[in-house]
């Protein structure tokens, strides 16, 4: 009896200790981590009329199916074509401030900071600033269209503000 409760404790510490492990250890991204999700976010919203479907197509490679259908739906719902075309001088330029790691044991949820500036020819017009939470997941597969092996599987958004 005496040994099966040592034997839980030696068990116990174990798992505390690779908790501690992990999370220290998790909370840095790799290269391929933050250039992947950086590469995402200037093709999904660096754009201008000329440069919209061509970005849109390329992000599509850096997010699985389900979720690029879904941002392409809410491209779509929100007619922010439409809007390209109906402004010939606008376009969009994104800023990536951070990508700061939230870590489990069980994954990796990456908030990026984002700040998105909308140009009127050479002038600002106007800058929106939100968060993105991501989830990666490697793939295993480095390609030219996804060079980094890394594939995105989930997005949320939330604004911070708007200028």
């Amino acid at each position: 009896m005496k040994k099966n409760i040592q034997t839980v404790i030696a068990l116990a510490a174990c798992l505390v200790a690779l908790i501690i492990i992990v999370n220290l250890s998790g909370n840095k991204t790799s290269y391929s981590e933050t250039s992947h999700i950086q590469l995402f976010f200037q093709f999904l919203l660096s754009h201008n009329k000329e440069t919209y479907q061509k970005n849109m197509d390329n992000a599509m490679y850096l997010i699985e199916d389900k979720e690029g259908k879904r941002l392409r739906e809410l491209y779509k719902e929100k007619e922010i074509f439409k809007f390209y075309e109906e402004n010939n001088d606008v376009k969009t330029q994104v800023i990536i401030d951070s990508i700061l790691v939230k870590n489990t044991l069980f994954s990796k949820k990456y908030d990026v900071y984002i700040k998105q500036v909308v140009l009127n020819g050479d002038n600002p017009k106007s800058m929106l600033q939100y968060v993105a939470t991501v989830k990666l997941k490697d793939t295993g597969k480095i390609e030219p269209r996804s060079p980094y092996g890394k594939i995105i599987t989930s997005i949320k958004y939330r604004w911070l503000k708007e200028n």
